[in-house]
């Protein structure tokens, strides 16, 4: 096999430009034979070694390598597409671990804070955790 990276879509022009499909194989006269869609013998295969399963690949590839190649463009894109919405969630979740430290010293503050001593409910909690996300707003703004 090959390791050379086609161009998909040249091939499928390359099979778009010929006949339309589908082509048949069969036997004429002890010859295997292609036929294009209209039914006209195409090849006769007289030549040693080549047999009647390689006139049937030929008369395939006509109408399965179009169908193959496009589910692979197909899948290509979606490849890229999945590609960049991981990429936008790692950049999400990188953003949202940023904002838990953030929180965790919001908290951390309460925790070491005289007021926290205070504090008798998780509502109270609450109300503290957004004045002094309220108060570090207002310091970003001064800066």
């Amino acid at each position: 096999m090959t390791t050379d990276k086609r161009d998909l879509h040249a091939d499928l022009a390359i099979c778009n430009a010929a006949t339309a499909g589908p082509w048949g194989w069969g036997v004429d006269n002890g010859e295997s034979l292609l036929q294009n869609s209209r039914g006209v013998p195409v090849v006769f295969i007289s030549e040693p070694g080549i047999t009647d399963a390689d006139a049937r690949f030929i008369a395939e590839a006509r109408t399965g390598w179009p169908h193959a190649i496009e589910r692979a463009l197909t899948a290509e894109e979606l490849c890229a597409h999945q590609g960049r919405s991981i990429l936008a969630l790692a950049e999400r979740n990188r953003e949202l671990k940023v904002e838990v430290e953030r929180l965790r010293g919001v908290l951390e503050y309460f925790a070491v804070s005289p007021i926290f001593r205070f504090v008798e409910s998780p509502h109270s909690l609450r109300q503290m955790a957004q004045m002094a996300l309220r108060k570090e707003a207002t310091a970003d703004d001064q800066c």
